[in-house]
């Protein structure tokens, strides 16, 4: 057989193809390797895992993390005839510290605003939480005067820290009970706390496992601090939320029962047959009321940012518009709710202390209830010395002269008009 010659230019040609095929083959292995690794990570690589997997995996991280810096604001708007009606925006943020299981801490801060009806009231505060107590402050308070109708005053409580726990709640109950009986009250509230830890166990137990949540659709990464993260668009699993609210229900029923049954005179107590008709009753209304609102508000959708790297849980984004009618049909309007929140600072060191000093709630709001009641009478008192107040001081600046008493006084008391406004009372 004849051997098959080859020209020079030929073994030329097979030369730079076989430089080319090389080439080509390194640039397919590179590219493909830029997909496995993700060094290169479109929508459509092959090797990018589902969104499903990495929400799961973000959750178990997040569960983990020893410190977290996160902010939140909500803004709830009622809407009428394309007319603000009211306004509410609420803005908070902190730090968590799991660093110890047995003694987490957390310390935040807290503004809320309500616009209504070209008026305008303002709420702030902070909060400590040190193990199993907590430390509340109001640095602002809004001016509302019915609040004194209920012996409440605020300003007995501005910018001073409350301290919350068992102990001093049950003092504070007792101040106000005095002398009032109130068998079985101290140890059913005391039952009532120490079951809140295992109420909490068997909450995360419910919810391992479940979907709460379906991705609706994966977008384009982005970066957030220049971290790349993924970006997706998810919505409530309806279902399977309406079946935990009725599983938390059931439990909370059983448990709020438990304690109660303990305290109950013997007289009074139900048979456990007539505790569980009436549990099946209250979830069966639960189911239905579940069912009808669901279906009214429609689905409730969000956006997630997720690192890439770590995968944890960098943003939080939803917003909501309610059609009120569906709801009611003599009620017109709209309510439009937006929620946004950032998490920042994951495992970074930070110090979360009580504070130094602090008043009980015995402290602020102690007393019997005939005290109570005195201290609303005296501040309704109050409120009223100081509406009569404002309207002199604004028929003075209005018509630049006191108004006149329909009687002669018994003792005349001269006024001079040059000697400025009405003095303040308190």
């Amino acid at each position: 057989m004849e051997e098959l010659k080859i020209s020079p230019v030929q073994k030329r040609k097979l030369f730079v193809f076989k430089i080319i095929g090389g080439l080509i083959i390194l640039v397919l292995v590179g590219f493909l390797i830029s997909l496995y690794t993700r060094a290169f990570d479109p929508l459509w690589n092959p090797f990018r895992p589902k969104p499903e997997k990495v929400i799961e995996k973000m959750a178990l991280e997040m569960e983990v993390l020893k410190t977290v810096h996160s902010k939140a604001k909500i803004d709830f708007e009622e809407i009428e005839d394309t007319k603000e009606s009211f306004k509410i925006s609420i803005n908070f943020g902190g730090d968590s510290d799991n660093s110890d299981p047995k003694n987490p801490k957390s310390a935040g801060d807290f503004e809320a605003a309500l616009a209504f009806e070209g008026m305008q009231f303002s709420l702030a505060g902070e909060g400590r939480v040190v193990g199993e107590t907590s430390y509340f402050k109001l640095t602002t308070i809004p001016a509302l005067p019915f609040l004194t109708m209920f012996g409440i005053d605020l300003s007995e409580v501005k910018d001073r820290w409350i301290k919350i726990d068992q102990e001093s709640i049950m003092d504070w109950l007792k101040s106000i009970m005095g002398q009032i009986p109130t068998p079985g009250i101290e140890e059913m509230f005391k039952k009532q706390i120490e079951s809140q830890k295992e109420m909490e166990e068997k909450l995360e137990k419910l919810i391992v496992g479940k979907k709460l949540y379906l991705v609706k659709e994966e977008l384009k990464d982005e970066k957030i601090d220049k971290i790349k993260v993924y970006h997706y668009i998810v919505a409530l699993n309806k279902e399977e939320i309406k079946k935990l609210i009725s599983e938390i229900m059931g439990i909370y029923y059983d448990m709020t029962f438990e304690a109660m049954i303990e305290v109950i005179p013997e007289q009074f107590k139900p048979s456990p047959e007539e505790i569980e008709r009436e549990k099946q009753e209250a979830i069966k209304d639960l189911k239905r009321n579940l069912d009808e609102f669901f279906e009214k508000i429609g689905e409730i959708e969000g956006e997630v940012w997720i690192d890439k790297k770590d995968n944890l849980l960098y943003k939080i984004k939803g917003e909501k518009e309610i059609d009120l009618s569906k709801f009611e049909e003599k009620t017109q309007g709209r309510i439009s709710i937006k929620f946004e929140m950032d998490f920042s600072n994951f495992n970074q060191p930070v110090k979360i202390e009580a504070p130094k000093e602090y008043k009980t709630l015995e402290e602020i709001f102690g007393g019997s209830l005939i005290e109570i009641q005195a201290r609303a009478r005296d501040s309704r008192r109050r409120e009223d010395l100081n509406w009569i107040r404002y309207q002199i001081e604004t028929s003075y600046y209005t018509l630049e002269k006191y108004p006149q008493a329909k009687t002669i006084p018994t003792t005349p008391v001269p006024i001079d008009p040059g000697s400025g406004p009405c003095p303040t009372y308190q």
